[in-house]
């Protein structure tokens, strides 16, 4: 074991928990700001984890201490009293300023590793963020009081009590990892502290945690179970954290909420030098107001509470709106807050005037309903005429294309001859016409006369030139398909006839030619092998591949990442050959070729072979900084499958990996059977006799009429409330025995207890009676 310095200056990230156990008296200071917010030191493993992360084997207890605190002193914010527990409000600061959480002085904020004077590690700035001041260079090792590169202390994995797997010593970038070894048999590693322990089955978390916390004040975070996996002990309070005051598994003061109890406020967000910071919530039956304080929730207004108004938007009290709206149909709200109805209506009838709102003095005009129109003369409605109403239209003997018929709104309209192949001739906008059918046949479709033809209207005398629809050709007064390719053999198949430009040699039956080429894969060539050109024809010939000059693109292969001569397609153009994707085309220095230059396809690195496959323990970045030997990058993640979705890469920056770590879910009654998130199953169900609150994750006691919730006194009846699973049910008194038994509640309440009342002899009458109601005989005499 080596000897450690006098100010214990070891690489804090590692080894704090270790310190304590060297005799280092750790404090919040040595950290140069403490652990990171709802995070917690890991004493065995090389990252920081949060509070659901595995964080400690059992820490030190505390020595017995007496209280410290001697008054403000000029100081702000809450202070601890590290002993005692209890806080001290110390007050806040102006608003440029903030209360700095290790000197509890007010200070400008300080923001940045340069304005810390940091240069690598994890530092708190002024306003308790975590800011990541990078690594150190190989054989340089982060100081935690002044966050400078220093010196390495070579410490081995015996140093810090690591007996298997791999991990980060703190000298060096965190991808330098070092194997402390494997355990022996019977024996499994647990990754997240490096240890061996049994292969075993562990206790339950709640009696492990039970036994943490009565020997070394375990209060938050995951410990060992014993038997290489760990259990969550749980999370702190609100505005709490595990591990923020720099003592892993313990809750302490989170520095936002600091900041808003050193400024008086309670809840929601506030503005400071430090930007917005979230003041939390208010307890039930308190809402969060302007202020920043818990209070009683604002009742709003109701329209009622707006009287002798009667409508419109109005301000509730509580910063929302009450709209007003008035009831009945047609009802309007008029600026004085009053509803008033219109009683004003245009007489039936009657149109082209107008009449009063009696409301808002707006004029309403007057029309008509549908099918009607206005005469403007007599300012009545009157039915709306049509074609009809003159004999004209259709197929009807009068008619007129233009406005020519009179409305009895004074508008005109026409009448033109709607049926198929009828015309309304000899019309003009002053003169009736006739409608007219054309007996001309129109041009036909297809066969003779579908083209280069004409036909004449015989209303109108107009003449129409009978053409082609596209896609035909005309061939004499008949339209018809064009000919294609295939009808001279050149079918584009190895073999057959081709030219790579418009040929005599196919014409297009329309005075043009054809272009021919060839199926994709083969090439127009002549008989030398050459492509053709112009109108010349050739043959379809198959093309040479990649294969056919051995560039198969597997591992060896000969290779090219552009067109190259040395890989002629046969048709007097030249091919790109690159290799598969697992491979890379590069000279016999690992160089990539480029331009016609040819290689082999050699395999590029992969992420396994940084020893970074995703797996729990190995490198990772999310990033692209791993090389592939051929100057790519490759970003290699944590593998999520197979029920590791809590597989997180721990500790990667921008340029350095990080570490595969996997947390395993905090168990509870509500999640217990389900995937822990690292291959396993959660296992805390309710112990018997106890059934699970999944909204609250407790669990209760079955509760019935004959066991009755703890609230209750056996045989209670009526309605009685379960206060651990929030439901209520009903007991009833009247059995068969007793059907006089009746539940006499209590002043107030929903329950009570069962009281029975005999039958008397005067409601039974004279005789011996087996049951007087309440379960017992009775004998009445006269």
């Amino acid at each position: 074991m080596p000897t450690w310095p006098s100010t214990c200056r070891i690489n804090w990230i590692i080894l704090i928990p270790l310190l304590a156990l060297h005799g280092c008296n750790v404090q919040q200071s040595d950290m140069a700001g403490g652990t990171p917010d709802g995070l917690s030191v890991n004493p065995t493993t090389s990252v920081l984890a949060d509070a659901g992360a595995p964080v400690s084997t059992l820490p030190p207890p505390r020595p017995p201490c007496a209280s410290t605190f001697t008054g403000c002193g000029g100081q702000c914010g809450q202070i601890k009293d590290p002993c005692t527990g209890k806080l001290h409000q110390c007050g806040g600061c102006a608003s440029d300023q903030i209360c700095d959480p290790l000197s509890h002085t007010c200070i400008k904020p300080k923001l940045t590793c340069a304005a810390l004077g940091a240069q690598c590690g994890l530092i708190r700035d002024s306003c308790g963020k975590r800011l990541d001041c990078g690594q150190c260079p190989k054989g340089q090792e982060c100081d935690p009081d002044s966050n400078r590169c220093v010196a390495c202390q070579q410490v081995t994995c015996q140093d810090l009590g690591y007996q298997c797997g791999k991990a980060w010593l703190g000298c060096g970038p965190s991808s330098s990892l070092t194997d402390c070894g494997a355990c022996s048999k019977g024996q499994v590693c647990n990754a997240s502290f490096n240890l061996c322990e049994p292969a075993c089955k562990p206790k339950a978390a709640a009696t492990l945690c039970a036994k943490a916390k009565a020997a070394s004040g375990v209060q938050c975070g995951y410990i060992s179970d014993g038997c290489g996996g760990t259990v969550s002990c749980g999370g702190c309070p609100s505005g709490q954290g595990c591990g923020v005051a720099g003592v892993a598994n313990r809750c302490d003061l989170l520095v936002g909420r600091d900041q808003c109890k050193a400024l008086g406020k309670e809840c929601g967000k506030l503005k400071t030098a430090c930007g917005v910071v979230e003041c939390g919530g208010c307890p039930k039956g308190k809402v969060c107001n302007a202020n920043n304080l818990c209070g009683p929730p604002c009742k709003p207004r109701g329209c009622g509470d707006f009287a002798p108004k009667q409508c419109g938007v109005f301000n509730d009290g509580c910063k929302g709106t009450a709209v007003c709206k008035c009831p009945g149909k047609g009802a309007v709200c008029l600026a004085s807050g009053k509803c008033c109805v219109n009683k004003a209506a245009c007489k039936p009838g009657r149109c082209g005037t107008w009449v009063t709102d009696t409301c808002t003095g707006a004029k309403i005009p007057c029309g008509c309903p549908s099918g009607q129109v206005c005469d403007p003369a007599s300012k009545t409605c009157k039915a709306k005429k049509t074609c009809a109403s003159f004999a004209a239209g259709g197929t009807r003997p009068k008619c007129n294309d233009h406005p020519f018929y009179n409305q009895s709104d004074g508008s005109k309209f026409p009448c033109p001859c709607s049926a198929p192949d009828w015309f309304c001739i000899n019309d003009t906008p002053a003169k009736e016409g006739s409608c007219c059918k054309n007996v001309n046949p129109v041009c036909p479709s297809s066969g003779p006369g579908s083209c280069n033809a004409s036909v004449i209207n015989s209303c109108t005398g107009a003449v129409t030139q009978c053409k082609c629809p596209p896609g035909q050709i005309c061939v004499g007064t008949t339209c018809v398909a064009p000919p294609g390719c295939g009808k001279y053999g050149a079918t584009g198949q190895a073999g057959a006839t081709c030219s790579n430009g418009k040929s005599a040699s196919f014409p297009d039956g329309q005075g043009g030619a054809l272009a021919c080429p060839c199926a994709p894969g083969l090439a127009c060539v002549d008989a030398s092998g050459a492509p053709v050109t112009g109108g010349a024809t050739g043959t379809c010939k198959l093309k040479k591949t990649c294969a056919d000059h051995g560039a198969t693109g597997k591992a060896g292969s000969t290779c090219s990442n552009d067109k190259s001569a040395s890989f002629p397609d046969g048709a007097g153009g030249t091919l790109a050959c690159p290799c598969a994707p697992a491979y890379a085309c590069a000279d016999g220095q690992d160089i990539l070729v480029s331009g016609g230059a040819t290689g082999y396809c050699k395999l590029k690195k992969t992420c396994a072979d940084h020893q970074a496959a995703g797996k729990i323990g190995d490198a990772c970045s999310n990033s692209k900084i791993f090389t592939d030997g051929f100057g790519a990058a490759l970003a290699c993640p944590c593998d999520m499958s197979g029920g590791l979705f809590n597989n997180a890469c721990v500790g990667a920056t921008a340029s350095q990996p990080g570490v595969c770590k996997c947390s395993a879910a905090a168990c509870t009654c509500a999640n217990s059977g389900l995937p822990d998130g690292c291959g396993g199953t959660l296992g805390c169900p309710c112990p018997a006799g106890k059934v699970c609150n999944k909204k609250n994750n407790k669990c209760c006691a079955k509760t019935s009429c004959a066991a009755p919730p703890a609230a209750y006194p056996a045989g209670a009846c009526g309605t009685l409330t379960d206060g651990c699973m929030g439901s209520s049910f009903s007991c009833g008194c009247k059995s068969a025995a007793k059907p006089n038994n009746k539940c006499a509640l209590k002043p107030g309440l929903k329950w009570g207890a069962c009281k029975c009342v005999p039958d008397s002899c005067a409601k039974l009458g004279v005789g011996t009676w087996a049951n007087d109601g309440c379960g017992k005989p009775i004998t009445c005499k006269g």
